[in-house]
């Protein structure tokens, strides 16, 4: 995902970066907006290891095969020069470093 963040990136390249066990869900089709992962359950009900999502599951995953990765922009109203947001800029934020 961090390679391809404000592009986009082919369908079977995400899933093979993941392993290939997760559910893509996209807006349009398209625009990623989720990365799903199934995962089991050990008897004392925490989490075991990844597993092979059930069909209704897999059934939610609507990507075609070309994918974006849209940038997100801040709303904060201060960045380091002082400038206040809508003074002929935007401040974008990488999410993916904190998440993946």
């Amino acid at each position: 995902v961090r390679e391809n963040y404000g592009g986009s990136v082919l369908k079977k390249e995400l899933l093979d970066a993941y392993g290939g066990n997760v559910v893509l869900v996209c807006s349009g089709g398209r625009y990623l907006m989720e990365v799903r992962t199934c995962v089991g359950k050990n008897f004392d009900g925490t989490a075991s290891k990844s597993v092979e999502c059930i069909p209704q599951v897999q059934q939610e995953g609507n990507c075609g095969n070309i994918i974006q990765i849209t940038k997100f922009y801040s709303d904060s109203s201060n960045d380091e020069s002082g400038k206040k947001d809508g003074e002929g800029f935007e401040r974008s934020v990488d999410f993916t470093k904190e998440f993946l």
